[in-house]
């Protein structure tokens, strides 16, 4: 497994160097266009070989254990929980046109999950039509057509392959907001 962070920012925080030190790790800095970026990382660790990589934004803090829930539930793709910027009380994570409340325990089948902190099986993905992330159009909670973020963008196109995105609502991860 590998950790794969994409920042704007050349510096990473100093917790967030020492929190990502036990494990492979890999960081890109990038401007404009992280999706380009994030699929770039992804086909780097399929040809080094890693079996999962688990994208962790610079702004999450995490335990070791939230590391070890993600790859014993052992799916294609299955994100932590964490509250999200983009709605009230809620986590980064959507399903049927809404936000996940942050009440919400246990696995959960979602359209959508944030890649905040989002392990991905590598074998899935190559076997995934590229471009892996990318930007989606879906109907929001208010009925509107609305352009997805790229990571979201990621698990629309993962469903639309008959894949399954998951929630893990018990590993709960810290969101820098």
């Amino acid at each position: 497994m590998i950790i794969l962070t994409v920042t704007r920012e050349d510096k990473l925080p100093d917790w967030f160097v020492e929190q990502v030190s036990p494990y492979n790790f890999r960081h890109e800095t990038c401007r404009h266009d992280p999706f380009r970026v994030r699929n770039a990382m992804l086909k780097q660790a399929i040809l080094d070989g890693h079996d999962k990589a688990l994208f962790v934004d610079d702004d999450t803090k995490f335990r070791p254990e939230h590391v070890d829930m993600l790859l014993a539930r052992n799916l294609e793709i299955v994100g932590g929980s964490y509250l999200t910027r983009r709605a009230e009380n809620a986590i980064c994570a959507v399903r049927n046109n809404a936000w996940v409340s942050p009440d919400v325990r246990g696995l959960l089948h979602v359209n959508m999950v944030g890649c905040g902190f989002m392990m991905l099986d590598l074998e899935f993905i190559k076997n995934l039509p590229t471009p892996w992330f990318r930007y989606e159009f879906y109907q929001n909670e208010h009925g509107e057509r609305d352009q997805t973020s790229a990571d979201f963008g990621l698990c629309l196109h993962a469903e639309s392959c008959g894949y399954k995105v998951y929630c893990d609502c018990d590993c709960i991860v810290e969101h820098c907001l």
